[in-house]
This record gives C-alpha cells, structure tokens and sequence, in this order.
C-alpha cells in the first residue's frame, strides 16, 4: 500500500484527476454559482453538454461521488508522503555528526571556547558523540518539505469534509413571502454523508433592492430577511451580494440573480378562473427578454412567458 500512494504513476494520476474536475467546473456551469436563467440558456445552447452534465453530476461537481474518491486517495497518498518525510527529517535532524577532512578547517581554540562562540551566532547543538559535536543553525530547514505536505493533507482533509457533510439549499421568494421548515428548495446540494437541509426557522423576504451598472449588469443587491421563532419573536439581517451573516449555525448568502412574481388569472370559456403565480429572472440586458415555460395542473396548455425590464427598452429597471 504505501509503494502504491508513493508510487510516481499513483500521484501524477491523482493530480491529472483533480486538475480534470477544476477544468471540468469551470466549463460546465455550477447550479450554485449561475443563476437560473443563465443556465437554462447555457443548456438550451449545448445540449450535448447539458445531457454529460445531467449524466455525471458536472453541474455539482464538487460533492459528486467521483470527486470525492479522488480527493480521499490523494489526501492518503499526501498523509504517506508525509510519513516519510518526517522520518527522514527526525534522521537528519538526529543524526551524529561527522567529520568530512576534505572540508575541514583548524581552529586553536578549546572545544567549550568554540561551542560558546557558536551558540552566541545561532547555532544549536544536536548531538554529542566523544569528541564530536554536530551543531545546526536552521534545524527547520530538514523539516521543509513535511511541513509543505502536512498543511496539503490539513487543507484536502478540511475540503473533504465539507465535499461529504454540507447541506446547501437555494430559496426564491416574492417579497412578503414567508419559507417555513421542511418546504422544498428551489435547488438543494448535499454532501454524501450529509441529510436532507432543514432550516431552524421559517424565514420571510421583507425587502429586495437591486442597484445597477451602467452596462446593465448587477452592480449591487440589498434584502432584508426575517426569520420567525416562537413567540413572535424575531430576527432581522441586511443581505448583500458578498456580505455573509449566520443564523444559528446556518450560513446565508444573497444571490445576485432575481426576478420578478407575476400573479395571474386565466379563465376558460365556461368562466372557470385559474390563478397562477409565474416567477421569471430579470432581464440581462435592456433589450433582451427574460423567458420561462409554465405548466398549471387544470391548465392543458404550456405557456411560454417573456417579458422587457422596459417597454421601451431604455433601462434595465421597470
């Protein structure tokens, strides 16, 4: 075991697969880093894609099965490493001194006189042996190469850990709305070993205030997010893209995607009323629309939404 994690082949193939699954996340787009609209356009214009990404978890790279061996394997290959380099460098720290007279140099001096003098510019004593000191001035520079390794295995061990134990969820909410323990995510990413992510408390959207860049892009994002406890009581955090609060343990993090809840009543020809609720993202651009498809259980047809930030198509603002 410990000549195959050592091995050169075990360790470049292990390196090749990570550096496979960081290229793989920067083409295929991550449910958690694009907003919903910019991935249905992504897959809507590669369709090949989109089905290897639906196939191989491509879109959720970092907590996929596959990812996680690799990560596993190479945290053990790192530790073994490690292993052997602490026991080289305790060998060479520990060692008895020798004596090289091709390299020598004398000194009339005593022993004591040269030892103090060699002390007073740095120089620790590591072993003593007869006549023989082996005095060293930077003993951490064995120990280089197990500390790099060391903090590589703290590192992996940490990501590793959170590849099989967190729990993100992904909430849409009009403003007033309110997101109660138990409903379900708009989108959920789970760890391997992690369980379905339930919220302390229900939570409500009180406010969204989008700001602008002149080339239409988001340039800010503000909400104010109140999560109910017992007894009417209350807590209230300001969102911004960027900015992290925590609540109870639970992290919370604005989105710079958001849209707009249209409420609307369509009636048959019998009379029959059916009121549905469509959530479409906001716009891109000035002129370009934000599309969806919509399907209502009493409602045989699909219908297909689009919609300008502007009639006009002057401002990315309504």
């Amino acid at each position: 075991m410990k000549r195959f994690f050592l091995a050169r082949k075990t360790v470049l193939s292990l390196f090749v697969l990570l550096l496979l699954a960081l290229l793989i996340g920067g083409i295929f787009p991550q449910r958690f880093s694009t907003s919903p609209q910019e991935l249905s356009q992504w897959q809507a214009a590669n369709p090949i894609l989109a089905r290897l990404a639906e196939l191989f978890g491509f879109d959720h790279i970092y907590t996929t099965p596959w990812f996680a061996v690799v990560l596993a394997f190479f945290v053990s290959s790192l530790s073994v490493s490690t292993v052997e380099q602490a026991r080289s460098a305790f060998a060479k720290t520990t060692a008895p001194g020798r004596l090289f007279p091709d390299h020598a140099c004398f000194v009339k001096r005593a022993a004591p006189e040269l030892l103090a003098a060699a002390r007073s510019g740095g120089y620790q004593q590591f072993s003593h042996q007869g006549n023989t000191y082996r005095l060293i001035k930077n003993p951490l520079g064995y120990w280089g190469g197990t500390l790099f390794h060391l903090g590589l295995v703290v590192v992996i061990c940490a990501v590793l850990f959170l590849v099989l134990t967190q729990k993100r969820g992904v909430v849409s909410l009009a403003e007033g709305e309110v997101f109660a323990p138990g409903m379900p995510w708009s989108a959920q990413e789970r760890g391997l070993l992690a369980g379905y992510f339930f919220l302390p408390q229900a939570v409500r959207l009180d406010s969204l205030q989008p700001e602008f860049w002149e080339t239409d892009d988001i340039r800010q994002q503000r909400s104010v997010v109140t999560f109910l406890g017992p007894g009417n009581q209350e807590t209230t955090h300001a969102l911004e893209i960027n900015r992290t609060v925590y609540h109870q343990g639970i992290r919370i993090d604005q989105s710079s995607a958001f849209g707009h809840t249209f409420l609307v009543v369509l009636t048959d020809e019998a009379g029959k009323r059916f009121p549905v609720r469509m959530d479409l993202e906001h716009p891109l651009r000035r002129d370009q629309a934000s599309y969806k498809s919509f399907e209502f259980d009493g409602v045989p047809f699909l219908l297909k939404t689009k919609y300008y930030a502007d009639v006009d198509k002057r401002s990315i603002q309504s």
